[in-house]
């Protein structure tokens, strides 16, 4: 493959390269008023990550060719390392002519970040910020780490790109692997599960690399930061795959965005949301974009694109195969968006991986060309493109940039180019004060409301007239400069808590929010009449507004709760949710006192059991099972308080687990029909085997609804232990079909002596295949009742009907002894020419039937899709949730997927092999890891619970837990239509307008 590359850069240094200047126009839709040309492409260039146009309207781009190669211990593609490359069009007629490597070594792997500032280039590659310094030829002249500590080296959840803000400070995010960093004043910072901040950070310093700050943490992996004039930060957020979660964040500085939970914890142990929403304490999203993977993401502050694009969020969405426009406008304290499809390709191999504005206002979008997304499913290193986005006709200008006159400085500093910017403010603070100071109030006092903000950034700092604008913006009729002028007071502590009281009965939420967000820091004696001020403006809806105030009250909840229970005595809705949100420890004798008074209306008693047991004290845990227990109790009220037993206490409860006056009011909540479907879904997640003798005679219980029943014998199954063997035996041969594969499925987890005989004698019987298959599927989780159903084969007694379920469990098992005699006794289906299907394009284009496809993804035999995969929103079984796989992935990418699927396992679904004693050797996904107990999800679909002493060995595999040979389980036929299934599900879009 590195021969292949040597070629291509020769063929460019000869001129070899040329393409049409349309990218393949069928395959894309681009919005109304604006076309998309070509202006780079391989061999000019690869796998771009990330990329920045400087002031003469080249692009800086990152090539990574060997990305992941250390992560998964895999040989480098290009020995030489990946590369920074200079693009540029030296004629102007649309397209790139002349490459030029600026630097490549071998220690450079896959940088996430590149920006271009003068003479400085601040590359960003974990654990490192680069910065280089080169001269007016393009040549390093100095290269050092400026700031180190980021965890995720060659991983794409690690540090991204630095940006220079408006305030002259520089602004990053990195991804969930967090960081341990020192910066050049002395000043440490760490992301971890202990905290102080958790996952992925938003972070903010000096150029010199001090005064590190962290502005937002517990994102999951958002991939770059957008930074506007005013000062306000925008993200988006990638998911756990399948989720459709990804989601557009407004940064408000000290927001929390729920990733991990309380303590660490992550949303599949605390079981919680994915992003615990729910919780307070959780800032919310803007809007949550489906699936996908976010990438790019950039301001536009030009004026060249349509009016409608100006002060749009453009994000480059490769999973999706977008460009997306979001027209953000505020909402009460927070904001709502309007999305557009700016640009959407049928090409599978579209990936754009950023978008970057030019000095003339075009935009330029990095497309990494690939079947597949992300660098730990990379299929092809010898593609990649550069787009360019413009209004219909126009053409490539190259902007004189004039640095010397006023009007020259003031359209530089106004450019939508971060590059051209950098370069007028750092001309502006080299002027003398009196011309810098009347260069910027006719900015300020000019019609273009960008300059004007830039320009307000810099005028306090010039003393007298300067000052003088400040308090003009704060006054301003326009939200936006009030909250700039705040922002700016801050910066240089201008009377910033005179101004904060005066902004506090704002007629904005929005300004009212941003006074909120700065009191965070203010002794409680300084901010509690304002936070009172702030509470009388809540409306009794507005989430934003609610985070904020509490961020706000952060150091003084308990004071501010005394004042707010003084100034409003009576219970009152609205400072309910405040005090919900302040999880102030003075509040709980309070609240208690409300929940227990009957007398009290039912609304009031619930809405002091929300405010109290969110909080954190293992005390309140007692209190909600005293109410749970509580058999003369309201049952709604009841129903909640074992909704939050069963949040809390694998979360903030957890010591209160083994608590036997905990497991005594769930067991009261077993015994009551009102709350006893509440309680089997609590009992099932705590699965102490002291609810057995309860659980039994529920199963025993004719009266009981099914839908109850089966809950019990799920949870029999994993606490029952021997009392509970007999009585599965007896329901897995009478009843219901849904109650004996109830029954069954929690034989398996019991594994009675004689288990396999009962299971053979299921198969065997003349039962419906439903509940023959089930036990076919109970006797494939072990060796020996593989052994069992080759026998049966070898034997000619396996019915006919189950062989193909019985052909996929013998063929897909770990044990190499099991495969080989199945090769023999149960071979996998083969095609006509005895030869797997694996002719890529062949399988690709050819048109399948969706309905036949349908059924091959649900049916239990064969290739058996849906017993791991979900196709209904937010459901997750083994793998990741396959409801809008086409918006991801096209044909190829999916084909890929099925014949490779160890190419590209995502970090939630890594596969773990364990040797315990009670189950021999087990393979699935760790749904539960704490110290507790461990819960694996095998390959069947089964959850297994184990003691941690159980575990005598553990470790990663590098399989996927999907079969390797999953192909060999369908006909040439079957993989045509089953491709053409999955090639439907997509998510709705917002049309191209």
């Amino acid at each position: 493959m590195l021969f292949r590359i040597t070629i291509f850069v020769t063929m460019l240094m000869l001129g070899a390269c040329s393409r049409s200047a349309p990218p393949a126009g069928d395959a894309f839709e681009v919005a109304a008023e604006l076309e998309l040309t070509l202006w780079a492409s391989e061999p000019m260039l690869v796998n771009p990550t990330n990329f920045d146009i400087d002031e003469r309207g080249r692009i800086w781009l990152i090539e990574s060719v060997n990305y992941r190669s250390d992560l998964w211990s895999r040989p480098k593609n290009d020995p030489q390392g990946d590369r920074i490359v200079i693009l540029e069009d030296t004629n102007g007629d649309g397209q790139a002519d002349s490459r030029k490597i600026f630097d490549q070594h071998a220690e450079m792997l896959a940088p996430l970040g590149i920006s271009v500032l003068g003479n400085q280039v601040i590359v960003s590659q974990s654990p490192d910020i680069i910065v280089y310094t080169k001269n007016d030829d393009d040549q390093i002249v100095q290269k050092e780490v400026l700031l180190t500590g980021w965890r995720g080296v060659d991983h794409d959840h690690g540090l991204h790109v630095v940006l220079f803000g408006h305030d002259g400070r520089y602004y990053f995010n990195s991804g969930d692997q967090g960081f341990d960093t020192t910066d050049r004043s002395g000043n440490h910072l760490s992301s971890s599960r202990e905290g102080p901040f958790y996952a992925a950070t938003v972070q903010t310093m000096n150029p010199d690399g001090t005064d590190l700050r962290v502005l937002s943490h517990n994102a999951r992996n958002p991939y770059e930061i957008a930074l506007d004039s005013f000062g306000s930060i925008w993200q988006t957020d990638n998911d756990d795959d399948g989720n459709r979660w990804t989601r557009l964040l407004y940064v408000a500085e000290g927001s929390n965005f729920g990733y991990w939970g309380p303590s660490g914890r992550r949303w599949r142990e605390d079981k919680g949301s994915h992003f615990h929403e729910e919780r307070p304490g959780t800032m919310p999203y803007i809007a949550r974009t489906g699936p996908g993977s976010p990438a790019g993401l950039t301001i536009y502050e030009g004026k060249l694109l349509p009016e409608k694009y100006h002060n749009a969020l453009l994000h480059a969405e490769p999973g999706k195969r977008l460009i997306q426009a979001f027209m953000v406008h505020p909402d009460g304290a927070g904001y709502a968006m309007d999305s557009e499809m700016t640009v959407a390709s049928t090409d599978a191999n579209f990936r754009p991986s950023d978008v970057a504005v030019a000095p003339d206002g075009s935009v330029f979008v990095a497309d990494w060309q690939d079947p597949g997304v992300g660098g730990h499913n990379m299929q092809d290193i010898t593609q990649g493109r550069i787009l360019r986005l413009a209004p219909k006709g126009h053409k490539t200008q190259v902007m004189d940039l004039d640095l010397a006159s006023d009007a020259g400085l003031l359209t530089a500093f106004g450019s939508p180019n971060q590059a051209t910017r950098f370069l007028a403010y750092q001309t502006l603070q080299g002027h003398n004060q009196d011309s810098k100071r009347e260069m910027l109030l006719a900015a300020w006092r000019g019609p273009d409301e960008v300059l004007r903000a830039r320009a307000l950034w810099l005028l306090p700092g010039l003393g007298g007239a300067g000052e003088d604008a400040l308090k003009d913006a704060i006054k301003s009729p326009d939200p936006k400069f009030r909250i700039l002028g705040l922002r700016v007071a801050r910066q240089y502590q201008l009377g910033l808590l005179a101004h904060l009281g005066h902004l506090a009965a704002d007629s904005s939420p929005q300004v009212r929010r941003e006074v909120a967000l700065m009191m965070k820091d203010f002794t409680a004696e300084d901010k509690l009449d304002i936070l009172l001020v702030l509470a009388s403006g809540y409306d009794g809806q507005d989430r934003w507004y609610l985070e904020a105030l509490r961020l706000a009250a952060t150091g003084a909840e308990d004071p501010f709760f005394q004042a707010l229970r003084k100034k409003h005595p009576e219970w009152d809705s609205k400072i309910a949710d405040i005090y919900w949100v302040l999880q102030a420890s003075t509040s709980r004798t309070f609240l208690q006192k409300i929940i227990e008074d009957q007398s009290n209306p039912l609304e009031q008693r619930m809405e002091a059991l929300d405010a109290l047991a969110w909080q954190a004290s293992s005390d309140i845990a007692i209190t909600v099972a005293g109410l749970v227990g509580n058999s003369n109790e309201n049952a709604e009220l009841r129903n909640r308080g074992l909704y939050f037993l069963g949040k809390q206490l694998f979360s903030e409860w957890h010591s209160n687990r083994d608590n036997p006056r905990l497991m005594s009011a769930v067991g009261r909540g077993l015994q009551d029909s009102e709350t006893r479907s509440e309680a089997l879904k609590l009992v099932e997640l705590v699965a102490d085997e002291a609810f057995a003798p309860q659980l039994i005679r529920l199963a025993r219980s004719d009266g009981l609804p099914e839908e109850d029943k089966v809950a019990a014998f799920r949870s029999l199954g994993l606490v029952g232990g021997k009392q509970a063997q007999k009585l599965m035996l007896e329901k897995a041969i009478e009843g219901s079909s849904t109650l004996r594969i109830a029954a069954i499925e929690s034989l398996g987890n019991l594994h009675p002596e004689d288990l396999e005989k009962v299971l053979h004698d299921i198969v065997m019987s003349d039962s419906g295949n439903e509940i023959r298959s089930a036990a076919l599927r109970v006797l494939g989780r072990h060796p020996q009742g593989l052994n069992l159903i080759l026998d049966m084969e070898e034997s000619h007694a396996l019915p006919a009907e189950l062989r193909t379920v019985a052909t996929t469990l013998v063929n897909t098992s770990r044990d190499q002894v099991i495969r080989e005699r199945a090769a023999t006794v149960l071979p996998p289906p083969q095609n006509k020419n005895n030869r797997q299907v694996i002719r890529v394009r062949e399988i690709v284009e050819s048109i399948g039937n969706v309905e036949r496809g349908r059924n091959v993804f649900q049916q239990q035999d064969g290739a058996s899709c849906a017993k791991c995969h979900s196709l209904e929103a937010g459901e997750e079984i083994v793998g990741p949730n396959l409801a809008t796989i086409a918006s991801k992935y096209g044909k190829e990418g999916m084909l890929h997927a099925i014949l490779h699927p160890s190419e590209g396992i995502a970090p939630e679904y890594a596969s773990w092999i364990l040797d315990t004693t009670s189950n021999g050797l087990l393979t699935g996904v760790l749904v539960e890891d704490t110290a507790d107990r461990v819960i694996v999800r095998t390959e069947a679909a089964d959850e297994i619970q184990l003691a941690p002493s159980d575990i005598l060995e553990r470790r990663q595999s590098n399989l996927s837990i999907m079969p390797e040979d999953l192909v060999n389980a369908m006909s040439k036929q079957e993989l045509i239509d089953l491709l053409e299934f999955l090639a439907t599900l997509q998510e709705n879009q917002t049309g191209i307008s």
